[in-house]
């Protein structure tokens, strides 16, 4: 992993990653990883993200882009270190840089006093939690923790899983831990990270974790950035399940339990399991099964299967058997379809968890389930589609359930699975097919009639460069206002849709440190000749009257915008193609570029303009 100054921190711009490439060839940075054969102009081997007996991975030199038309794992230099490694993209761009012999500019106190005082909070919120930790581990071996212990037995978990995961007790107390970090001065921290709580009384701080379970959750650093907890006395009106409080170095719907201590077998294992529970994940650690993590009693969200994906392509799940874990299950999987995971979908016997199956089965009976298991298209079908003797509206209404997903099934999989759900349906192909047509509504984002039409300075950017980075500005405007209203689900869209490499570094920078809530540092990254076209359209968007309605129709004209990149990328790759040689390749890229364009009419009808739109002026400065 990249080595970094402690203390300091790695400063890089646009040019300097664009200088990282010219000094690196993609095709020498991945050759290095995988075996690569000549093929036309491209170079072409086996997919290092999946498994396939054809390989269908290439590299484009002269683009300094890769695609495999497998997984459709796709990107530059900086995505295939990012997959490949599991690093940040901060990260894999330090490595690239190492390897270049290029030197990123390396920020001191004296420079960039505000940021090293944010660095230096950090570490000592980090600081604060491994304290807390260190005490909870001491205290579940103290007199008082005798029933928790208890309950920890009963689970069947033993001393060696319960050390490699450092779990702890937080004793029935009101003031134990508050005691102890008072006499290290931790008070204030302990407080911002949630360790703590103020008494509405005005009796000062009081523990929060009080008689738990303590289970900390650490980054792939080994960073502490908060913990999740199980009370140990159901008739207490507390949650079961508690979490840290949300602070600057802990967010729950990016974070996962379990990922720090298996992170060095992921690349071995090549999957990853998802369960529901952290006494799951310390189960199945303990019985010798394949990587295991949790995530965190919340619903599964896109961030943390992209957390995931960073070490393996295999994101497998396996929810609790009983009602709620169904849901659960049906609502991760449209997620993991999205994210183009291989991974597959145990589905347990109600009412088991995958504690209670290892325990009560044993783990053979449990690696049989995994032998079992099904993909995850497989699986919602199963889970989703009427019986073939249901009547013939509720057929219909089941199969349209699965169209919502269909944009995410690869071309080269859907005739199969289209014959797969008319067999299920009892339905003829036929009348299966239109209803799995991709479908989706599109309308043009209107800027408020207050806000003047900006035009970028010129910087030898091309068309689809300077429409990109207007997007790119009115997004970050309209989340240092409504961030709450964008999903990462949205946010993960967005990026997906960039095609400029200038555009798509500067959202990686924005994303990774949430810039649109800090202006200031916003500006310093920000190519100086478009910093004023940002700060002009800032002034325009100071007050959106209809965020709802900005926000939808901004991101439906943007899904169109990302409609037509896909296709001229197919128009490329199929002029590329050799169509004798390689004909099946070419027959699923033409289908998936006829539904493209099936797609790309109904976006333009939706919003009531003609082919012709492109001589549309308007169409110029927001499209």
């Amino acid at each position: 992993m990249p080595a970094t100054i402690p203390g300091h921190s790695v400063r890089f711009g646009s040019q300097q990653l664009q200088q990282i490439r010219k000094a690196l060839r993609i095709a020498d940075v991945v050759g290095a990883r995988v075996t690569l054969h000549q093929s036309g102009a491209q170079l072409r081997g086996a997919c290092p993200f999946h498994q396939e007996k054809d390989p269908s991975f290439y590299v484009y030199p002269d683009k300094d882009f890769y695609i495999c038309y497998g997984c459709q794992a796709k990107g530059d230099i900086f995505d295939f270190l990012m997959r490949s490694e599991g690093y940040t993209f901060s990260e894999a761009v330090q490595s690239a840089a190492a390897a270049a012999g290029i030197e990123l500019e390396v920020q001191t106190s004296e420079e960039h006093d505000d940021e090293r005082r944010r660095e230096r909070q950090r570490q000592k919120l980090y600081h604060v939690n491994e304290v807390a930790m260190d005490f909870f581990r001491d205290r579940l071996h103290a007199d008082g923790a005798a029933h928790a212990r208890e309950y920890l037995e009963k689970r069947g978990l033993g001393p060696e899983v319960l050390h490699h995961y450092r779990i702890g007790y937080a004793p029935d107390s009101w003031d134990g831990l508050t005691g102890h970090l008072q006499g290290l001065s931790l008070i204030p921290e302990a407080l911002e990270v949630g360790l703590l709580r103020e008494s509405q009384q005005g009796r000062g701080p009081y523990d929060f974790f009080r008689d738990r379970i303590m289970f900390p959750i650490a980054d792939s650093f080994g960073n502490v950035r908060g913990f999740s907890s199980r009370i140990l006395q159901s008739d207490r009106p507390e949650g079961k399940y508690v979490n840290s409080s949300e602070s600057s170095i802990y967010t729950k719907s990016h974070s996962v339990y379990g990922l720090h201590e298996v992170q060095r077998h992921l690349r071995q294992a090549d999957r990853v399991l998802l369960v529901e529970g952290n006494v799951d994940v310390l189960t199945l650690a303990q019985a010798g099964l394949p990587p295991t993590v949790a995530p965190l009693g919340t619903a599964l969200t896109a961030a943390q299967i992209q957390l995931l994906m960073r070490y393996t392509q295999n994101v497998w799940l396996m929810f609790d058997g009983d009602s709620a874990g169904r849901k659960a299950t049906l609502r991760a999987l449209p997620l993991l379809l999205e994210a183009g995971s291989g991974g597959k979908v145990v589905l347990l016997p109600e009412p088991h968890d995958p504690d209670t199956f290892v325990r009560e089965q044993g783990v053979e009976a449990l690696r049989l389930m995994l032998d079992r298991s099904l993909p995850v298209l497989d699986t919602f079908l199963q889970m989703t589609l009427a019986s073939p003797d249901a009547p013939i509206s509720e057929r219909v209404r089941s199969l349209e359930a699965v169209a919502g997903l269909w944009k995410w099934v690869p071309a080269a999989q859907r005739g199969p699975y289209m014959n797969q759900i008319a067999l299920m349906l009892r339905l003829d192909v036929k009348d299966v097919r239109p209803v799995l047509e991709p479908v989706s509504g599109a309308g043009r984002f209107r800027i408020p009639a207050s806000a003047p039409v900006q035009v970028l300075p010129e910087l030898n950017l091309s068309a689809e460069e300077k429409s990109e980075y207007k997007h790119l500005f009115y997004l970050i405007c309209f989340l240092s206002q409504h961030e709450r209203m964008v999903s990462d689900e949205v946010l993960q869209f967005l990026g997906d849709q960039l095609a400029s490499t200038s555009v798509r570094d500067l959202w990686r920078l924005i994303l990774e440190d949430t810039l649109w809530k800090n202006t200031d540092q916003l500006l310093t990254i920000l190519p100086p000749a478009i910093v004023k076209s940002y700060q002009e359209i800032a002034e325009s968007m100071k007050n959106i009257a209809q965020p709802e309605e900005t926000l939808s129709e901004f991101l439906r004209n943007f899904k169109l915008h990302g409609v037509k990149r896909k296709i001229r990328e197919l128009d490329a790759q199929l002029q590329a193609l050799n169509k004798q040689e390689q004909g099946e390749l070419y027959r699923n890229l033409l289908l998936e570029r006829m539904n493209l364009e099936k797609t790309r009419n109904q976006l333009v009808q939706f919003r009531g303009a003609t082919h012709d739109e492109e001589k549309d002026p308007e169409y110029h400065q927001f499209s």
